[in-house]
């Protein structure tokens, strides 16, 4: 290791612990925790040829690019914060504190880094407080409750409260947890409070058919009604995002019957 990568590693080392120091709630992360099956780092080829973790650029050699990987993850991290919940040994971690409310985007980019960089307790610390607090019609973790409808059955993980959906941020969280069930397997390895066994390959599968799972539109007031879906629309594309409305007029356009399928 050279002189600047030591004495870089040094200086981040000491700031961290003094930024810990000052933020009770600030959380730690575990880099290639739970034994996962593609730790970090990878340095893979891609299929079109050589890259940069493949062939190094001129003067960069591979330890610093992790440790510049590393230091960011950290640094991101730093924006997150446990929020007092505790089952089964999990912190439950509030991983968008930047947003200005309580967003699934922030969530998403969050639980693929952890899922990316290995790291099954922030991974798991984030989907689980996810889960219980936006997951609608789901049974809490914590509490074996059922988790409010905001007026959307289960279609997405959205911004109840604002009645509205992030589509990215659903499809980001989607994405991590199939990262995370190859990462670890199906089982996270931690029973809920009714003692069943939390899947990430099961909960993958519950929050893919919600976004494209048929509900009946409750706030909508035309004779009749007919029925919305989660974040791919009736017409086959993803939906806006916080508008969460069909890009096209297909669906408004068509028979509320077509072969044999009622949609109201």
């Amino acid at each position: 290791m050279n002189n600047n990568i030591f004495l870089r590693k040094t200086f981040f080392s000491v700031f961290m612990t003094a930024t810990t120091a000052f933020n009770l709630n600030a959380v730690p992360v575990h880099i290639n925790s739970g034994d996962p099956a593609y730790p970090f780092p990878q340095f893979l080829e891609y299929m079109s040829g050589d890259n940069l973790g493949t062939k190094n650029p001129e003067g960069v050699v591979h330890i610093e690019m992790e440790q510049d990987i590393r230091d960011a993850y950290q640094i991101f991290a730093n924006e997150w914060e446990y929020t007092g919940d505790v089952m089964d040994g999990v912190k439950y971690i509030r991983g968008n504190i930047g947003c200005p409310y309580d967003c699934r985007e922030g969530d998403g980019y969050s639980m693929l880094a952890a899922a990316v960089m290995g790291d099954k307790e922030a991974f798991d610390g984030l989907w689980f407080r996810i889960h219980d607090s936006f997951r609608p019609t789901a049974t809490s973790y914590l509490t074996g409750a059922k988790v409010p409808d905001g007026g959307y059955g289960n279609l997405i993980i959205g911004d109840q409260a604002n009645s509205c959906s992030a589509t990215d941020g659903d499809n980001e969280i989607v994405l991590a947890l199939y990262i995370a069930w190859r990462q670890w397997g199906d089982d996270s390895g931690h029973k809920a409070a009714n003692g069943e066994m939390i899947s990430y390959k099961k909960d993958m599968i519950e929050v893919t058919r919600g976004l494209v799972a048929m509900y009946e539109e409750r706030f909508k007031t035309e004779n009749p009604r007919r029925v919305t879906t989660g974040d791919v629309g009736l017409d086959g594309y993803l939906k806006n995002g916080t508008t969460w409305a069909e890009v096209t007029n297909w669906a408004t356009q068509n028979a509320l019957d077509m072969n044999g399928v009622s949609y109201i």
